[in-house]
């Protein structure tokens, strides 16, 4: 027979946005963490080289579609042992946070957008990104500004950051996911601590909102503001 005591600590061993009644303590998540981060950077380098022998590596809808798939991937073999529940939210709670999450995206950017106006180099640097067209563009855009968003805040924020929390600390886990956000995206694009500060705001919108669709909506606002104001300011429209 369960005694009172023992249902209330399975209770507070649940984590955020997981039903199953939290994870038994016999099995390490940090090393499963790692063993998907080894599989996930081996394939991201082979697919890389692959890529570049062909010719493709400069072609962003090629290398998006592939870091998606590879996404894709480390969801599948994550969720199939620590489950992430994401039907049950609080729609206003949601909405609260990620409207706040988008504002400090948006005030983060501000340093950025002003040296686009005043350094035409890092215009023309920019430039490159913002002249697809066709299809190119289109399915540029839904990986940038949907898959890309939704898959990778399942991977840190669904994944990484509650696991590494039930394990240690709010605090702690929001700074090593958000680092390792930071590592993964910066050796791409130099904007390391720009990523540490989205991986940050998106751990916070996640631990309010006891929800992955608060920090969802904060990283496809953040993309969507970078791309809309970058384009604009390049472009002139």
């Amino acid at each position: 027979m369960i005694s009172p005591n023992e249902v209330d600590n399975a209770s507070q061993n649940a984590l955020p946005g997981d039903s199953s009644g939290g994870i038994e303590q016999k099995q390490n998540p940090i090393i499963d963490l790692l063993v998907v981060a080894i599989i996930y950077v081996l394939f991201a380098q082979l697919a890389s080289v692959v890529l570049e022998k062909f010719s493709l590596i400069s072609y962003g809808w090629v290398r998006g579609t592939v870091e998606a798939t590879l996404d894709l991937l480390a969801i599948i073999l994550l969720n199939s042992k620590y489950p992430l529940d994401l039907q049950k939210y609080d729609k206003q709670l949601v909405l609260r946070f990620a409207l706040i999450g988008i504002t400090l995206c948006f005030i983060r950017y501000v340093p950025f957008f002003l040296s686009l106006i005043a350094n035409p180099r890092i215009t023309a640097d920019y430039s490159k990104y913002l002249n697809l067209s066709g299809f190119h563009l289109i399915w540029s855009l839904i990986l940038m500004v949907i898959v890309g968003p939704l898959t990778e805040e399942v991977i840190f924020r669904g994944f990484i950051y509650r696991l590494i929390q039930q394990q240690t600390s709010i605090i702690t886990a929001a700074i090593i996911s958000s680092l390792l956000f930071a590592a993964v995206h910066g050796i791409q694009t130099g904007w390391i601590m720009n990523h540490f500060l989205l991986g940050l705001f998106c751990c916070y919108v996640y631990s309010k909102s006891n929800s992955i669709w608060s920090s969802v909506l904060t990283h496809i606002g953040n993309n969507a503001i970078w791309y809309l104001c970058t384009r604009l300011l390049v472009h002139k429209f």
